[in-house]
């Protein structure tokens, strides 16, 4: 380990009970937190910097389920909208498509019975072309083919919508793009899994990315709200359309960081204002959240 990740075990060790104190009093207060970590690929060969080996991932689902309620995407905008959640919450979300996931890391969560949202890029799958920032590095990667898509999503994992062609929508001003990337996107991959699809993340998921167009092209898409990856909680009464992820960091101290509540990653979270329409600001889309 490096200096970083010694200085953070150390932390953690020394805070855990304090920690534990802060969790039992926000779950009284019905504010606990729910957890989304996002990953890409669960492999023992690791070629880039988000790929996870098998052993670290299982032992991260194997500690989420003993510690948190599993739930479905839906039952965290749930709480967030009613203002309460008693217990601290976790569901498992996967970017891009990579085809070593169906090897051992969708076949664990299958037999968890973790919940799950595996959003994957529709020309990719499609075409059966490795992604932009593979080949940009050097690295080609085998990416899911339609079969295995339709063999997990019949399987009970989620499958959503990480658009057409992992494009950055920091770059992108047009509208017509915008619609092909999202709606246009979303109702090609209904087609290939023959059920809805209601989840969408943005590629690369900073607040960069998350444009007000792009934003309500998914509303408009019908879609049920959008994730972002820039790292940070759910937490009740917060604007639920909004799902925020963290990244299921290959060293577990990191992972254990996140996943026992660091209040500082909520102070230095950034600000993602946007709006619905009807409404006009993010204050009316707030009000029209509240149940």
């Amino acid at each position: 380990m490096g200096l970083r990740d010694i200085a953070l075990r150390a932390r953690v060790a020394a805070t855990s009970s304090l920690r534990r104190a802060r969790m039992e009093e926000l779950c009284r207060k019905g504010k606990a937190p729910m957890y989304v970590p996002f990953y890409h690929r669960v492999a023992n060969n690791s070629p880039n910097d988000w790929t996870i080996s098998r052993d670290t991932f299982a032992k991260q689902v194997d500690y989420c389920l003993e510690h948190f309620d599993p739930v479905g995407l839906d039952e965290v905008q749930r709480r967030v909208r009613v203002n309460e959640s008693q217990r601290p919450t976790i569901t498992f979300t996967f970017d891009d498509g990579y085809a070593e996931n169906c090897e051992f890391a969708l076949p664990l969560l299958v037999e968890k019975k973790m919940p799950t949202v595996y959003f994957v890029t529709v020309n990719c799958i499609r075409q059966q072309e490795s992604f932009p920032h593979d080949c940009e590095s050097g690295v080609s990667l085998a990416v899911n083919t339609v079969s295995q898509i339709r063999e997990f999503s019949d399987l009970g994992i989620e499958i959503g919508l990480h658009t057409r062609s992992h494009v950055d929508f920091a770059n992108v001003h047009s509208a017509a793009e915008i619609h092909s990337e999202i709606i246009d996107a979303k109702i090609e991959l209904e087609q290939i899994i023959g059920r809805k699809v209601r989840y969408f993340a943005f590629p690369f998921g900073m607040p960069a990315q998350l444009t007000q167009a792009a934003i309500e092209t998914v509303y408009e898409a019908g879609l049920s709200g959008f994730c972002s990856a820039y790292g940070a909680y759910n937490l009740p009464g917060r604007d639920a359309f909004h799902i925020r992820r963290f990244h299921g960091d290959g060293e577990f101290n990191r992972f254990l960081n996140w996943t026992s509540f660091d209040p500082r990653k909520v102070d230095g979270e950034p600000t993602v204002r946007y709006f619905l329409p009807p409404a006009t600001s993010f204050a009316e889309t707030m009000a029209s959240m509240t149940v």
